[in-house]
């Protein structure tokens, strides 16, 4: 019980009910824990019926080296070789935290399985942690020169990822009034009016990192910035989603320095 139970959960909901609120959780899809029994089965061998519900590849150099440059937005790598079969599976986070393979159909009815079960309960939506990054490049090369120094991009523009979501948003949401909001992390004004539901696209709302980032050098921290700069970053916004469009102002989150930190002066 270490992070609650379902009992305190219900309770939770229950009550945030009673008193006319709405309870939005976080899901994430994009990857899984290692001790997830989805995994474990998946790397128990090539022939696990879940070996393809991860992104395995075999490395280069005869298995001695990563199959591509890719990094973990952690550091180092983002791939990590397992040792059971030798096989590299991949994580853009911590090696801790597999990436899930959405390119698997049965993979993804299994999470939107998840995800329909936390709606049936009655919960108001998720937020979607990384969503924009479920979709992976399936050449697996290199990156590309234009993304190696911000590679959220590349990975933000899989191939796949609006009908990844848009198929989300059906077998999930099935019509019920439910939110669904992306974090955009990598995720352009322009791709993202193609994403929100105003335009179309499958979800309502996406979190963009944009004025979280304005003082990021080359390092975590800092680098100076003016006030027109910050303007820019919402005028863009609007210019390139629309006026209509349900945007966001976002100025720091549980990855980043408070708010009154970051901009103010504690």
């Amino acid at each position: 019980a270490e992070f609650g139970t379902m009992v305190g959960f219900d309770d939770l909901l229950a009550a945030v009910k009673v008193r006319g609120m709405r309870l939005v959780v976080d899901m994430v899809v994009n990857h899984s824990s290692d001790e997830h029994a989805w995994f474990v089965e998946s790397r128990s061998s090539r022939a696990s019926t879940k070996r393809d519900w991860y992104v395995w590849r075999e490395g280069r150099d005869a298995g001695a080296s990563p199959p591509n440059d890719w990094r973990s937005f952690f550091g180092g790598s983002a791939w990590t070789r397992d040792e059971a079969t030798g096989d590299w599976y991949m994580h853009l986070f911590h090696e801790k935290q597999p990436d899930l393979n959405w390119e698997s159909e049965p993979a993804r009815a299994a999470i939107y399985d998840t995800m329909r079960f936390w709606l049936d309960k009655g919960v108001d939506g998720f937020r979607l942690d990384v969503i924009a990054f479920v979709s992976k490049d399936q050449s697996f090369a290199d990156y590309p020169p234009e993304h190696r120094a911000h590679p959220q991009y590349f990975h933000a523009n899989g191939p796949w990822l609006t009908e990844h979501l848009s198929e989300m948003r059906r077998e999930v949401y099935r019509g019920a009034d439910k939110v669904a909001i992306g974090e955009a992390f990598g995720v352009t004004f322009a791709q993202a009016a193609r994403l929100v539901a105003e335009e179309g696209g499958p979800l309502d709302m996406l979190i963009h990192f944009d004025a979280v980032r304005l003082d990021r050098g080359e390092a975590w921290r800092w680098r100076p910035w003016t006030l027109p700069e910050l303007k820019r970053v919402f005028s863009e916004q609007e210019r390139l989603m629309g006026r209509t469009a349900w945007r966001t102002l976002c100025l720091s989150n549980h990855d980043n320095p408070r708010l009154v930190s970051h901009f103010g002066d504690d």
